[in-house]
């Protein structure tokens, strides 16, 4: 099973549960392939219409790009 296969069936049960606002802190985080962005944009969007979101922060300088690529950006509070 991939990470990002994995982190899907770790944060979409809580969804189902009604849980709607997500906080990840990125400190570790050295690098990110498109499938974990992936899994983060439909976590937002499914989040936001439960009216939530996603908060990203500590996104290393190496990730940050990809991250604003994506328009999932440091700091930001995807809920707004």
């Amino acid at each position: 099973m991939t990470e990002a296969a994995w982190l899907r069936e770790e944060l979409f049960p809580y969804l189902e549960q009604g849980y709607c606002l997500f906080s990840f802190n990125f400190t570790e985080v050295e690098s990110i392939d498109s499938s974990g962005i992936g899994i983060l944009l439909a976590l937002q969007k499914k989040a936001k219409a439960l009216g939530g979101g996603i908060s990203i922060h500590g996104i290393q300088e190496e990730v940050r790009a990809r991250f604003e690529f994506f328009s999932l950006s440091q700091d930001k509070d995807t809920n707004n």
